[in-house]
């Protein structure tokens, strides 16, 4: 029998195997090409985001919060409204990269140039900065360093096969701006 629940799968450390997570719907269709998701461990939630591009307003778009204590999903943007923004360019599209910042309360994503904020208490996206180099899923690498308070972008413009030389960036979300750091010693 086939039992409801979403397309994620989670690994339980104590019994050392995967397993589905199973309940009862509304939960998010995660098929979507180049989604993301992150866990906000102030919060507790694991958030699912998906901008097909190729798919307005799919059925596989959208932005969902899941809670692991009430084994609940939540949609926070439709997919239809996640599309009209990102064709706004006010939130990112497909094959992003995105990382949390508990400090802040916010979601930072870059895609390809834009650089965009996802604030979490008030549930909307925006805008925020043009990053020096390009962002994408299979052509970038972008993390938050919680120690230093920084997100760290290692990419180029043009993407992987660019005469570009690579260039890391650090953003902080508080001033919303990019500072692009001189790499020591050997190039990346």
């Amino acid at each position: 029998e086939l039992k409801p629940g979403s397309s994620m799968y989670m690994y339980d450390l104590a019994k050392g195997r995967w397993a589905k997570q199973l309940g009862e719907a509304p939960f998010p269709i995660m098929r979507g090409m180049g989604g993301t998701l992150q866990y906000l461990p102030d919060r507790d939630l694991t958030v699912w985001y998906a901008c097909v591009g190729n798919t307005p307003g799919g059925y596989d778009e959208g932005m969902w919060a899941y809670s692991a204590a009430s084994n609940r999903w939540t949609n926070l943007l439709s997919g239809g409204t996640i599309s009209g923004l990102m064709r706004q360019k006010k939130a990112p599209g497909e094959e992003l990269q995105m990382a949390y910042s508990v400090k802040h309360g916010k979601l930072i994503a870059v895609h390809k140039e834009m650089t965009f904020a996802y604030d979490v208490a008030s549930n909307a996206w925006s805008r925020v900065a043009d990053n020096p180099s390009g962002g994408l899923d299979c052509q970038s690498v972008f993390a938050h360093d919680s120690n230093a308070g920084v997100f760290l972008l290692l990419g180029k413009k043009g993407g992987q096969w660019s005469k570009e030389p690579w260039k890391l960036a650090a953003y902080e979300a508080g001033g919303d701006k990019w500072e692009t750091m001189e790499i020591q010693g050997d190039q990346i």
